[in-house]
């Protein structure tokens, strides 16, 4: 469904039909998109950027990624390999004495603004040059024929998640229970559609560089 399709579905349940609603339905569909997008469990539906390239300053160790809300890898390219950087604490890059290079080797998140991301390195370019990351992208605002970024058999939700809000202003609470119950379920629903799987296969630590050896008694 299209944002127009999903305002115009809400109006109807509630019988309304001036411009002034349809504003209002749209503003309400909009937040509850950021809420449904942001909540545990479905991640997916904004973690949809891959390769985000910044550059390096030189002299320093910070190095900001924009329009994202948080960064879950950093590497740089080495011929045609990735070469991924360990990520630690940012106390941990304090307490460290920086070298002067192009080869870092670990990162932590420093600040989050409302759509940036600014890491910090543990070592400081010698010269300007490409970083790369993975990571999750602002979610955008939804108008006209724009779908949200989720499975079409769940938009429902948004429409529930709206009701709910309008029939409790209403002080129709049985109905905004009811929409509240099915928005609940339905978004229970989409979280477990998008986490199951048959085939996945989770090993703790999968890219650490280092083996594990386990301890034996002499």
């Amino acid at each position: 469904m299209t944002f127009a399709e999903i305002v115009s579905a809400i109006q109807d349940r509630l019988n309304l039909t001036s411009s002034a609603s349809s504003t209002r339905v749209g503003t309400a569909v909009n937040r509850h998109y950021k809420r449904l997008t942001t909540s545990l469990g479905i991640s997916h539906t904004s973690r949809n950027v891959f390769n985000i390239s910044a550059n390096t300053t030189a002299s320093s160790a910070e190095v900001t990624f924009t329009d994202v809300e948080k960064i879950t890898r950093v590497y740089y390219l080495s011929g045609t390999a990735k070469i991924f950087l360990d990520e630690v604490t940012v106390d941990e890059l304090r307490d460290d004495n920086p070298p002067t290079n192009n080869t870092p080797t670990k990162w932590a998140t420093k600040t989050i603004s409302d759509s940036s991301v600014t890491v910090l390195l543990d070592s400081l370019a010698s010269t300007s040059s490409a970083l790369k990351a993975d990571g999750f992208i602002t979610t955008g605002t939804l108008s006209g024929v724009m779908v949200p970024a989720f499975p079409e058999s769940y938009h429902d939700i948004l429409i529930e998640g709206v009701l709910k809000d309008e029939y409790k202003k209403l002080e129709k609470l049985p109905l905004a229970k009811e929409s509240k119950d099915e928005y609940e379920q339905r978004l229970s629903d989409l979280r477990m559609w998008i986490a199951k799987s048959g085939y996945l296969t989770i090993r703790q630590g999968e890219r650490a560089t280092e083996k594990f050896v386990p301890f034996t008694y002499k």
